[in-house]
């Protein structure tokens, strides 16, 4: 007799990690589209973006970008006008 073990599996929702805003250096082309190059966090503490790997439109007003900072893979967000990082320090 056959068991169905995913009847049998509980899974626990994941959190979102908590995010907090920054202020984003960013270079605006003629259509518009965005490319942050810089985050800047609230006590002025500054990291260059080294690389923007992915854009992924998360709505209408949102944006998820992919970035290499100091050589680690992070996710910015935008939505409705504000930047956000996960809170994490690069």
């Amino acid at each position: 007799m056959e068991t169905d073990y995913m009847n049998q599996i509980s899974f626990k929702p994941v959190p979102p990690a908590p995010k907090t805003p920054v202020r984003v250096l960013l270079m605006c082309n003629e259509k518009g589209q965005m490319t942050p190059l810089y985050i800047i966090w609230e006590d002025g503490e500054k990291y260059k973006i080294e690389e923007v790997l992915d854009v992924r439109p998360r709505g209408v007003n949102s944006i998820t970008y992919k970035v290499k900072i100091r050589g680690q893979e992070r996710e910015l967000y935008y939505d409705r006008n504000t930047w956000l990082v996960n809170k994490k320090r690069c």
